[in-house]
């Protein structure tokens, strides 16, 4: 050692034991090797979508039911609907409507007495009155003129507005508060409907003097066509709009029990033609079940649950199909 070194070591100062004393020992930090934590996240989720790819699916448990509600569900489109014709009655305004007035008046009034000749002689035998044809051919002379004049919107605008009325009119019937059973106005408006309507059982669709949007729809559908039918004399016939045809067709299909299953299949299948995505095939194992033909409706709901249509409640009520077979429940 050299003489500057010695006195550089000298030179320090002693150290101060205390200090020694309050200083804390230092914890050893394990740290993971590098590329560890990224590889173990890796792993797990790699083990969670594997589970979740290879888990059980799990079916969602449904009670079997033969209700058809299809066509009281679109509201969209019955909004869609009530719009459009709040549009064609604006447009009408301002075409005129107030000047042919008079005509449409008339219209709707022999339009009323061919109902009551209808409804007090019946469908078929009405044609072979001949005050009835006279009524009958008058009232389309009219419409033709209606039409030839003021263009076919002129005719669906006085259709829809009668549509609306008699609507109301069946509401008012509908409502205990407003007289029930004993308001006559829709008899007034449109003889024989109000009793069709009851026989349906549209009555069960209303509620405080308020019909379901969907119902209401059908109700000033079913009055409107009654007014275009009597276009019979013009060269092209003034239909109602197609959305609201598919809507009577699923309500007549669906909602009129009235009317007979082999009508009702018919129906189903020239709607299933126009419409891929309407659930035909379930709906035809609901009607064959309600008639009683189990056997039939099992294979409609089989079929429709390969097809995804309704499949949790097609495979619910094949189920109960089946329950009702080994129980010889019923007649098929």
């Amino acid at each position: 050692m050299t003489d500057e070194q010695a006195d550089a070591l000298e030179s320090q100062p002693e150290p101060n034991v205390a200090d020694i004393g309050e200083q804390e020992p230092e914890e050893p930090v394990l740290l993971p090797p590098a590329g560890l934590v990224w590889t173990t996240l890796a792993l797990l989720v790699t083990v969670a979508a594997v589970a979740i790819l290879w888990a059980p699916p799990v079916r969602e448990v449904v009670a079997p039911s033969l209700q058809l509600r299809d066509w009281l569900s679109d509201i969209d489109g019955i909004d869609e609907m009530q719009h459009r014709d709040d549009a064609l009655l604006a447009s009408d305004v301002k075409r005129g409507a107030s000047q042919r007035a008079p005509l449409e008046q008339e219209i709707r009034k022999d339009l009323v007495s061919w109902l009551a000749y209808e409804r007090d002689l019946g469908a078929l035998d009405v044609e072979s009155s001949p005050g009835a044809r006279q009524l009958l051919s008058g009232l389309q002379e009219r419409v033709r003129t209606l039409v030839l004049t003021a263009g076919p919107d002129a005719l669906r605008a006085n259709a829809v507005r009668y549509g609306r009325d008699v609507r109301a009119a069946v509401e008012t019937a509908f409502d205990p508060l407003q007289g029930g059973k004993q308001n006559t106005l829709p008899d007034q408006l449109a003889p024989g409907l109000r009793a069709t309507l009851e026989t349906v059982g549209m009555a069960s669709h209303a509620r405080a003097g308020r019909l379901h949007p969907a119902a209401a729809r059908v109700v000033e559908a079913m009055a409107a066509q009654r007014m275009l039918d009597l276009g019979a004399r013009l060269p092209d016939r003034v239909q109602l709009p197609s959305d609201v045809q598919d809507l009577l067709v699923r309500y007549r299909i669906e909602g009129n029990d009235a009317l007979p299953i082999e009508r009702r299949l018919q129906l189903l299948a020239k709607l299933a033609e126009r419409d891929p995505t309407y659930p035909s095939v379930y709906v035809r194992g609901v009607l064959l079940a309600r008639n009683g033909d189990c056997k039939q409706a099992i294979v409609m709901w089989d079929q429709a649950v390969r097809m995804r249509q309704q499949p949790a409640l097609a495979r619910a009520n094949a189920g109960w199909c089946r329950v009702q077979l080994s129980a010889g429940a019923t007649p098929k």
